[in-house]
């Protein structure tokens, strides 16, 4: 445990937070696949089946995608579904809760107008995440993926 324990600090220092970020949703990803789980997280297992169809391939990775999505948004009080607006898949629309930015982007998100309340409609994502496109009061705006994780949203 204290060789675990070393590395991961290692880990942790050396590493960008994106990465970091990935490798938590891998290991979210692997505690609820049906596949897998805690068993293959254990090492009791150590690969899928190799006879498996790939309809059962598919059907077991729809049935995961709903569950890591959900994994990775906040439950409030009244069972609001609250995330950062770059997670926000296109053709959701959302309402802004909080801007966590301080300073320049914060007046820089704020004039664009995307304030509390706002209702956003996301229209578009890059293949990597980057930009993200939306329709905010009737026009369209694009912001980088970092600019999208300071703002915190209501799914409506």
């Amino acid at each position: 445990m204290e060789e675990a324990d070393k590395a991961a600090c290692a880990m942790e220092h050396g590493i960008s937070v994106e990465i970091i970020d990935k490798l938590a949703r891998f290991a979210e990803f692997i505690e609820i696949c049906p596949r897998g789980g805690e068993d293959w997280a254990n090492g009791k297992i150590s690969h899928c089946d190799k006879t498996v169809s790939l309809e059962v391939c598919q059907e077991c990775i729809s049935s995961v995608s709903d569950k890591v999505h959900k994994n990775h948004c906040k439950q409030l009080q009244g069972g609001r579904i609250v995330k950062k607006l770059n997670d926000v898949r296109p053709g959701e629309r959302c309402k802004v809760v909080k801007i966590t930015s301080k300073g320049n982007l914060f007046k820089r998100i704020t004039e664009m107008g995307l304030t509390t309340g706002t209702v956003i409609e996301v229209e578009r994502v890059a293949p990597l995440g980057d930009p993200v496109e939306m329709k905010v009061k009737g026009y369209h705006l694009s912001l980088r993926k970092d600019e999208a994780s300071k703002i915190e949203v209501e799914m409506i």
